[in-house]
C-alpha cells in the first residue's frame, strides 16, 4: 500500500464536499443534505479537521443527539482517518476535545433537548457542525446556534458558520424543507426574514454523488420495499417525510392563530403519563365549534418529573377551567412510581380537584380517527386546527 506522506493524501473531497468546504468562514447557514450515502458526515468531519488546521485558535463544535452517536460517527472516525501524529493534535477523553498544536480545538457535544442546548449556549464557537440535524427540534437548533460568535482578535476575516447535515425522516423535516430545500418565506419569522433571507444554502448530496460507494449500496437502497422510505433514502425526497405517520398533516392549513374560545363550545383535555424524555407526560386541550364540528387543539403541555410536579403545572395551565380530562387507562392502575402506594396516579390528580375518566387507548382505531380529523378535501376544508 502506498504510504501517505502529505495531508492532502488523507483528504480527497468529492465535488459536493468541495462545495461544502468553500462555504466555511462565510457566515452562512449551510444544509448539506439529501439521501443516504451522499458523504455528508464524512464531509463534515473533513470540514472540521481541515478548518482546525487552517485557522489557528479557532473553536469548532461537532454536535449529535447522543454521545454514543458522536463517538461512533465523529470521534472514532476522526482519530482513524486523520491520525493525531500526522495532523498534530491530541484527543482528551475527559474533555471530549481534539486540541491542535496551533491552538485550535474541535469539541464534541451531545444535544437532544433544550436543556442540553442551554449547556452549549454559554460557550463560543466560530464553526458549528450539527450532524443529522433534522432529528433535533428546530427550537433546539435555534438555541444552540446562539453560540456562534466572531473572534475578531484571532480570526478577523472568519465569519462564524453553521453547517448541518441530514436526510428526510426527522422530527424537523418541515423546518428544513421550508427553510432550505424549498424555501417558503411566508412561513418564516420576522427575525428569519431580516437576518437569514440570503444566508441559507442547500447542498443536495445523494448516493450518486459519492464515488466511493459502489453499485451494491445503490442496489440495497433501490431494493427497499417501502416506497416512502426508498424515495427518502435513495432520492432524497423531502415530500415523503418518512417517519411522519399522519401524512395528512399540512402546517399552512392545519395551524391557526389563537383566539378566545366562545363560551358555548365544548372543551375537554387529554393526558398521557410518562416519566422520561423518550416518553414525557403530555397534556392537550381541545375545543369544538358546534357549527362546523371543527376541533381546535388550544394548549399543549409536555414535561418530565414527578406526579406532584405535573399536578402543579396542570393547575397553572388550567387556571379556573373545570375540564374533563380523558386520561390513559394506565393512570388508573398502580405503577410503582406513586408517592403514596394507596393512590393511583389518576386518584392523586382527582384528590387535587381534577376530573378524570379513562380514555379509549385502542391504537388502531385511534390512529384512524386522527387521520380522519386531519384529512382535507380538495378545497382544503379543515376538520382539525392547532393553535
Amino acid at each position: 500500500m502506498k504510504s501517505k506522506n502529505k495531508l492532502s493524501d488523507y483528504m480527497k473531497p468529492s465535488v459536493k464536499q468541495k462545495e461544502l468546504l468553500s462555504y466555511v468562514g462565510t457566515g452562512l447557514d449551510v444544509f448539506f443534505g439529501g439521501a443516504r450515502g451522499g458523504g455528508k458526515t464524512h464531509g463534515s468531519r473533513m470540514c472540521a479537521v481541515r478548518t482546525a488546521r487552517m485557522y489557528p485558535g479557532i473553536s469548532i463544535v461537532c454536535i449529535r443527539r447522543t454521545y454514543d452517536e458522536l463517538k461512533e460517527s465523529f470521534i472514532n472516525k476522526i482519530l482513524e482517518d486523520y491520525p493525531p501524529e500526522v495532523f498534530k493534535y491530541r484527543y482528551t477523553q475527559n474533555q471530549k476535545t481534539c486540541v491542535f498544536a496551533n491552538g485550535s480545538r474541535i469539541i464534541f457535544k451531545s444535544c437532544e433537548t433544550e436543556k442540553d442546548a442551554r449547556k452549549i449556549q454559554g460557550l463560543e464557537y466560530q464553526l458549528m457542525i450539527i450532524d443529522e440535524a433534522p432529528l433535533l427540534q428546530a427550537a433546539v437548533i435555534t438555541r444552540i446556534k446562539g453560540s456562534l460568535r466572531r473572534n475578531t482578535e484571532k480570526l478577523p476575516d472568519f465569519i462564524p458558520t453553521l453547517i448541518m447535515t441530514g436526510n428526510p425522516g426527522g422530527i424537523s423535516d418541515y423546518y428544513f424543507k421550508t427553510r432550505f430545500i424549498k424555501p417558503d418565506i411566508s412561513l418564516w419569522s420576522e427575525q428569519e426574514i431580516e437576518h437569514l433571507a440570503n444566508k441559507r444554502v442547500f447542498i443536495s448530496a445523494k448516493v450518486y454523488d459519492n464515488a466511493y460507494l459502489g453499485d451494491e449500496y445503490i442496489q440495497a437502497l433501490s431494493s427497499i420495499t417501502d416506497e416512502a422510505l426508498r424515495e427518502a433514502w435513495l432520492n432524497g425526497n423531502w415530500d415523503i417525510w418518512d417517519g411522519q405517520f399522519f401524512t395528512q398533516w399540512n402546517e399552512p392549513y392545519h395551524v391557526v392563530e389563537p383566539f378566545n374560545i366562545p363560551a358555548n363550545w365544548q372543551r375537554w383535555g387529554a393526558m398521557d403519563l410518562g416519566f422520561s424524555q423518550a416518553h414525557p407526560t403530555t397534556y392537550l386541550e381541545f375545543a369544538q365549534d358546534p357549527n362546523n364540528k371543527c376541533i381546535y387543539i388550544t394548549k399543549e403541555y409536555s414535561g418530565v418529573g414527578s406526579i406532584e410536579s405535573y399536578i402543579r403545572d396542570m393547575k397553572e395551565i388550567m387556571g379556573d377551567d373545570q375540564l374533563v380530562i380523558y386520561a390513559d387507562p394506565s393512570m388508573f392502575k398502580g405503577t410503582g412510581k406513586e408517592t403514596d402506594i394507596s393512590l393511583t396516579p389518576a386518584m392523586q390528580f382527582m384528590t387535587e380537584g381534577f376530573a378524570m375518566i379513562p380514555a379509549n387507548n385502542e391504537r388502531i382505531n385511534g390512529w384512524r380517527a386522527c387521520k380522519t380529523w386531519l384529512a382535507m378535501d380538495e378545497t382544503h376544508r379543515q376538520n382539525c386546527m392547532i393553535f
